[in-house]
């Protein structure tokens, strides 16, 4: 899934009122060093909407990452 949508829901559902765009992305990144999540890259953007993937975007000690792939399963 996109960043950027889980951004949206969550704004939506009321998840993380206080948190701004950027403090999400980092706090996603956090929780995918932790095993947490995992990150993903999108590799075809060409074939994705462009205003997508750059909202999507998080770019990390040289890594760029655009879609959260899975919860971690206990």
């Amino acid at each position: 899934m996109f960043v950027s949508a889980v951004w949206e829901e969550g704004k939506k559902q009321g998840w993380w009122a206080e948190m701004g765009v950027e403090a999400f992305k980092e706090w996603l990144f956090a929780a995918h060093v932790a095993g947490e999540l995992v990150l993903a890259r999108a590799d075809l953007v060409a074939a994705m909407e462009p205003g997508r993937v750059a909202a999507s975007e998080i770019v990390v000690r040289g890594a760029t990452f655009h879609f959260v792939v899975q919860e971690r399963v206990s």
